[in-house]
């Protein structure tokens, strides 16, 4: 406006908004809108109240405002959010939006609620294992007294065996059988020493280059054998086997008065080796047992007495 044909140098006062020089105040009773909006006008932007924004996390509704143009959808949202290939998605209608993500929510509860369901159904069914095998009782015992074995017998006619003494040298493996002295030589029992496998003797250290003097004495009327010196120890990682051979006079017939035992075969499966451990006190060898052949087999970890049985 002009005030004595001069153009005044400051804006009328009761303009809206300050209006540059030789141009009407902008009016924002009404809203401006881009060239794509072209049906209707919504809530003036002079009146849009800014939303909160939220830190994001899964699965949780996040309002967020949005500006700018679009000419189609972005992925998965709803049709009234778009975008162009750059730019800022335009903010959509607050209801739908929160339905998205409500129902995006819920999906995500329902997965986790079925993920924690089959966990607890898995934890539920180790405890069911737990109770059940509880229920199967102690386990079987691995040592007993004397009175509770059952130990083979060895035939009448049977020549007995002889005991034998030799020097075993630690850096060599050593094999001793004890024979039937029947003609054929059967055999009675083998005993392997691995190389490296006597460890001490009476508490001193065995050197690769030393000698140590042992002996296996044959039980009287059974299979068994006593290895000695009382003092000598043997490596845990390089044990001696003693194979005991029942092929030509094992006497199974111990089991026919059984009430344990269907049978003598029965029994035979059920032989072990065992040490003692004390006065009449026996411990099964651990991995012994009956194998082809007829040969009960098992580890020595100990000097001592051994004796093949099952239980009675």
């Amino acid at each position: 406006l002009d005030v004595g044909g001069e153009v005044r140098p400051i804006t009328p006062p009761d303009d809206l908004l300050l209006a540059p020089v030789r141009r009407l105040p902008i009016d924002f009773e009404h809203q401006l809108i881009g060239l794509h909006q072209s049906r209707g006008f919504s809530e003036p932007l002079g009146q849009l109240s800014e939303e909160e924004h939220e830190t994001m996390c899964a699965n949780t509704k996040v309002a967020k405002r949005r500006v700018g143009l679009a000419h189609g959808a972005l992925g998965d949202a709803p049709g009234d959010e778009r975008f162009r290939r750059i730019g800022t998605p335009l903010l959509g209608h607050e209801d739908r939006r929160g339905r998205k993500y409500q129902a995006r929510a819920e999906r995500s509860a329902t997965k986790h609620g079925s993920a924690i369901s089959v966990r607890l159904g898995l934890a539920a069914t180790a405890l069911g294992l737990l109770v059940a095998c509880s229920d199967l009782g102690p386990p079987e015992e691995t040592t007993v007294r004397g009175a509770d074995l059952l130990p083979v017998g060895i035939a009448a006619d049977a020549p007995p065996p002889s005991a034998a003494s030799f020097w075993i040298r630690r850096a060599r493996t050593t094999t001793v059988r004890l024979v039937h002295a029947d003609g054929f030589n059967s055999p009675y029992v083998e005993v392997e020493f691995p190389a490296g496998s006597v460890r001490a003797l009476d508490g001193t250290l065995i050197a690769e280059s030393d000698s140590v003097l042992v002996s296996l004495t044959p039980d009287v009327g059974g299979y068994g054998l006593t290895v000695s010196p009382a003092g000598l120890e043997f490596t845990p990682s390089v044990l001696p086997t003693a194979r005991f051979v029942l092929a030509a006079y094992g006497d199974l017939s111990v089991a026919d008065g059984s009430t344990t035992y269907a049978g003598r075969t029965a029994y035979a499966q059920a032989l072990t080796l065992w040490v003692e451990v004390g006065i009449d006190l026996w411990e099964r060898v651990a991995g012994s047992g009956l194998g082809a052949g007829d040969i009960v087999a098992g580890r020595i970890a100990r000097a001592g007495r051994f004796r093949v049985a099952a239980l009675r």
